[in-house]
């Protein structure tokens, strides 16, 4: 899905989170990493505390750095809600009901055809309460007995938490979000990721990549100079696949912190055209094939 947004990301380990300082990022991701240490709890509060943003989904913390399961999420007064100690499911073609006007439900339902306020749900619900039933945007309906029966009533199982620690705000789904996109590719999903990314973290994406979908992209900065990566998931209808389709005419814009003399695609070893405006430089970039990495220098 960040890749979908050309949102820029770091993968980090659970070693890297304790020994390395986090506030380098805006937000923090935890795609359900179920074993936490009571160290690294400490870190992930201090880090939304200090006005940083979670958006994290699942069995989240409900086990230690031993496996040994836990009563409660280890991250509970951070994500705002408590576990009950079960789960709802299998839920194979059900859904979830938006129960509330929020940022994070903005423009959604996107594609579903059911209904203005019903989105498909994934297979799994954690049974959980929030601390504030006011954090509940979305809860889970009663599962169908078939795939074609009439919608029941809506359950007390919250599905999406918005809440807010210290000064940071969380964005935390009961259920195994990401696992449902991955199997099924909802768009609806999608946009729910990208509308948590804006509230939790009001801040711009640190580059703007216009061009198509299937475009991954990554920035380094050094004393004078940035490094953008660009890689190319322009593949065929289906994998695995014997070529990476080219495209053309991509706009690059990055913020930066001084005025570049020179910007080189590296791959194809040519220099390419900028504009620099205020603390913004706009770099077009012809063509790429399957990568591509622009050196903007000072």
């Amino acid at each position: 899905m960040l890749v979908r947004l050309h949102a820029p990301f770091d993968l980090i380990s659970d070693i890297s989170l304790t020994s390395e300082d986090p506030k380098k990022y805006n937000v923090l991701i935890l795609p359900s990493p179920t074993c936490m240490s009571e160290n690294q709890v400490k870190v992930i509060e201090k880090f939304v505390k200090n006005s940083r943003g979670l958006i994290a989904s699942y069995q989240v913390s409900l086990r230690n750095e031993y496996g040994d399961s836990l009563d409660n999420f280890a991250l509970s007064r951070v994500l705002g809600v408590e576990y009950l100690g079960k789960m709802y499911g299998p839920l194979s073609w059900d859904y979830m009901k938006l129960i509330k006007n929020h940022p994070i439900l903005e423009g959604l339902p996107m594609y579903s055809g059911v209904s203005k306020d019903i989105l498909p749900s994934p297979e799994y619900c954690l049974m959980a309460k929030p601390h504030d039933e006011n954090y509940v945007l979305a809860r889970q309906v009663t599962h169908m007995t078939s795939r074609y029966a009439q919608l029941d009533e809506t359950t007390e199982l919250p599905t999406i938490i918005a809440s807010n620690y210290g000064q940071g705000k969380v964005v935390y789904f009961t259920e195994n979000f990401g696992g449902q996109y991955w199997d099924y590719g909802f768009l609806d999903y999608v946009k729910i990721i990208d509308n948590s990314l804006r509230w939790v973290n009001l801040t711009e994406l640190p580059v703007k990549l216009e061009g198509p979908e299937p475009m991954e992209v990554t920035t380094y900065k050094g004393d004078s100079w940035y490094l953008v990566f660009l890689a190319n998931y322009n593949f065929s209808v289906r994998r695995p696949s014997n070529s990476v389709h080219s495209t053309s005419n991509l706009s690059i814009k990055l913020k930066i912190d001084f005025t570049p003399s020179r910007v080189k695609a590296l791959v194809q070893g040519s220099d390419l055209e900028f504009k620099s405006l205020n603390d913004e430089v706009t770099v077009m970039l012809p063509k790429i094939g399957e990568y591509e990495i622009v050196l903007i220098k000072e």
